[in-house]
């Protein structure tokens, strides 16, 4: 094996991998097709964090119109005292008046779609749960009934910034003729500066320059002054470096765009980056900041992020970001108008998530077809506007399909302030929700309704199927070795492929009739257990990991399931039970460069030929090769595709029959050398071989093949 990890595992197999044995394992297509036109395996694209890993967009620069909070979120009701109803959990407590002025809408019950005012809330007693006042109360709301709460206010500081002196949010009306109302930043210096910042790739101290400021930038800003005298300084720096930008604008009595360019050459030492705007003396407001690679972007994402996903070709992409607080309006909202949103209490639950709009134009770019998450607290209209939008966005872009999921995990009582964790609550709203959206965009076969069950929990996915008339599908997110109890290699690469099908074989075929079953998210949880932390990163980023990833998405379609999205497009690491930080979950671990863990090149392999329509692979052997192999056979236009993950720790030898025209091309992740430890996780790797798939012709008719121990192959004529 050479000393650059993927190099080692994309072979050329041609050099090696043809041999003449007797005796070989025998490969054919199975008769039965399990699964007809699949687009490809999906992807979550996962939530826009400024911070680390999961650097998205192509403004860097989130809430960059310098918007409120709106906040959102859920009160089961567990008493009403006159006019005043409470919550039934203590731990989503805001402060006293938070919700004063707000707006409730009742979402289950017989008062279901009555809204009003919210008068007062806050706590009678420390020991109860908040309580609010509404006007007018709605008639017949009873106890456990849930009704939404949303406000918006101006609070001291904007919303993912950070301030020195005496900075607001204020709000204008003047700047553009016709451009609604919005929010703006006031810098106003009295007797000291004041400066408004924007932090960056705020982890580089572990993770390296995740944002890398190199090549040609730009950066503009709409400004204008209040008092005599005032300007303004801009720069932008890596800490303990030379800024990239470092200018002085003198600003106008009316409103003027200031536009840079620049140039940026990024080889300091690693630190935090930082959008500094200062003001020394007078008052300044300021709007709608872009800084970003100067190139510019059809869909609002960044250049490489939308290169890599050309090349992953997911045939879905899961827009799951955290936006259960999120307004349909501010989904749909122009980038420079959207909101930061919140549904728990917290600054550090404030999100800013790209757009609809965003999201749409970029599955149109790259081909994938949208997997949208509405949220469980949208009033009725709002579920009616989504309809009307996704009419809309399907003639505009051509999607064959859209699915649409209420909510996230339900079950999950992490997101209980966005969440019905009552199984008949969820049943009641999702109903309502998926009868307005199929009734107001006409009842399309392209529309596929989701409602997310717990994977382990059976019943949950039967009652759910049971009860929702309006849902098609019923999700589950079957993740895998969710504990590693080894520090011997041996041991912890084969528990990579002990997971079995057999849940999912089960409750798929006990479902109500005519309900399926997709999968919305997948990956390694490897958050257990008493290995070592270095054990675990060892080998979530070998190339076994990515083989053992492989067979759990064959397994899945192999089982009945047609839609599926892995977890996640980027992500560095994530803490385990005992807070020491393990490479999950992003199949990338960097996306500038990009570079793509094993987990990604097995889902880059798998959509060469994972389209079209699906079969088995049979397998005959005398000996007992076929219990280790995991495979599946495409047919796309006429031209077949073959994937086969092995599971043994021995070689495996095979004869297939492939009826193609001319070539096939040949891939393979080599998952045999885990011991070896290398992999792209450090700096010096990174980008390397992230998007070359070196290939071998291999030549149509019967072919012997060698199949290295924990490894992937795959074999795609189209």
């Amino acid at each position: 094996m050479s000393h650059h990890s993927l190099k080692a595992m994309l072979i050329l197999i041609s050099l090696f991998f043809f041999s003449d044995c007797a005796n070989a394992t025998e490969l054919k297509r199975g008769m039965k097709m399990v699964q007809a036109d699949v687009p490809g395996i999906g992807l979550n694209l996962g939530a826009w964090g400024s911070w680390g890993a999961d650097q998205l967009m192509h403004n860097v620069i989130k809430n960059p119109g310098f918007e409120p909070v709106r906040d959102r979120t859920l009160v089961v009701i567990s008493a009403i005292q006159g006019d005043r109803v409470l919550d039934d959990t203590g731990w989503l407590k805001r402060a006293p008046n938070f919700w004063s002025g707000g707006n409730y809408y009742v979402l289950t019950g017989v008062a279901s779609g009555k809204q009003g005012r919210v008068l007062t809330s806050g706590q009678t007693d420390k020991e109860k749960p908040d309580g609010f006042l509404l006007s007018p109360f709605p008639a017949g709301l009873g106890v456990g009934d849930c009704i939404m709460l949303e406000t918006e206010t101006l609070q001291p500081g904007i919303p993912m910034w950070w301030s020195h002196g005496r900075i607001v949010s204020t709000e204008i009306s003047e700047r553009e003729p016709g451009r609604p109302k919005n929010q703006v930043a006031r810098l106003h210096a009295q007797m000291t500066p004041v400066q408004l910042i924007s932090y960056l790739d705020t982890i580089s101290e572990r993770g390296g320059k995740l944002l890398p400021v190199t090549g040609k930038w730009y950066f503009s800003v709409w400004v204008k002054k209040k008092s005599k005298n005032a300007s303004l300084k801009v720069k932008f720096q890596r800490q303990r470096s030379r800024p990239f930008l470092d200018v002085q604008i003198e600003p106008e009595s009316e409103w003027k765009k200031f536009e840079f360019e620049f140039s940026a050459q990024d080889n300091g030492p690693k630190g935090s980056l930082e959008l500094i705007f200062s003001v020394e003396h007078g008052e300044v407001l300021l709007d709608d900041v872009q800084l970003s690679p100067l190139a510019e972007s059809k869909t609002g994402f960044d250049a490489e992020v939308v290169r890599l996903l050309h090349a992953l070709k997911p045939g879905y992409l899961r827009d799951w970001q955290g936006q259960l607080g999120d307004s349909f309006a501010n989904r749909v909202a122009p980038v420079f108008e959207r909101k930061p949103t919140r549904y728990r209490p917290g600054d550090s639950e404030t999100l800013f998530l790209y757009g609809l709009d965003e999201f749409m134009r970029l599955c149109a770019e790259i081909g994938a077809q949208p997997w949208v998450t509405g949220s469980g607290l949208w009033r009725d209209d709002e579920w009616e506007a989504l309809a009307h939008y996704l009419r809309k966005a399907r003639q505009q872009w051509g999607f064959k399909e859209v699915l649409v999921e209420f909510g996230n995990e339900n079950w999950n009582t992490i997101f209980r302030p966005g969440a019905y964790t009552n199984q008949n609550d969820l049943i009641q709203r999702s109903n309502r929700a998926f009868a307005i959206l199929r009734e107001k965009s006409g009842n399309p076969e392209w529309l596929k309704t989701v409602l997310g069950a717990q994977y382990v929990n059976a019943g949950n996915w039967q009652l759910l199927a049971l009860k929702s008339k309006y849902a098609s599908h019923i999700t589950v997110a079957p993740y895998f070795l969710y504990k590693l109890d080894t520090d011997n290699l041996a041991e912890a690469e084969n528990a990579l492929f002990r997971e079995n099908e057999q849940m999912l074989i089960k409750n798929i075929s006990t479902l109500a009739a005519g309900k399926h079953v997709n999968v919305y998210e997948v990956n390694f949880h490897t958050t257990s257990g008493t290995a070592s932390a270095d054990t675990k990163n060892q080998v979530l980023t070998n190339a076994a990991s990515g083989v053992a990833l492989a067979k759990r998405l064959m397994q899945t379609t192999l089982s009945g399931v047609r839609e599926q999205a892995v977890y996640s497009l980027s992500g560095l690491d994530t803490y385990d039970d005992q807070r020491r930080l393990i490479k999950l979950f992003g199949i990338t671990s960097v996306l500038r460069p990009a570079t793509l863990r094993p987990t990604g090149q097995a889902l880059l392999l798998l959509n060469r030929m994972m389209v079209g329509d699906i079969y088995p692979v049979s397998c005959e052997s005398s000996s007992d090769d076929c219990s280790y192999l995991t495979g599946i056979w495409s047919v796309y236009k006429g031209q077949p595709g073959v994937a086969l993950a092995s599971s043994s720790a021995k070689t495996i030898h095979a004869e297939i029959q492939l009826p193609c025209q001319g070539q096939a091309e040949l891939l393979l992740l080599n998952g045999s050398q885990l011991q070896s430890g290398e992999n792209n996780e450090n700096s010096e790797q990174r980008g390397k071989d992230a998007l070359t798939v070196r290939a071998s012709a291999f030549p149509c008719g019967k072919k012997q093949l060698t199949i290295p121990a924990y490894s992937l192959l795959v074999i795609s004529s189209k």
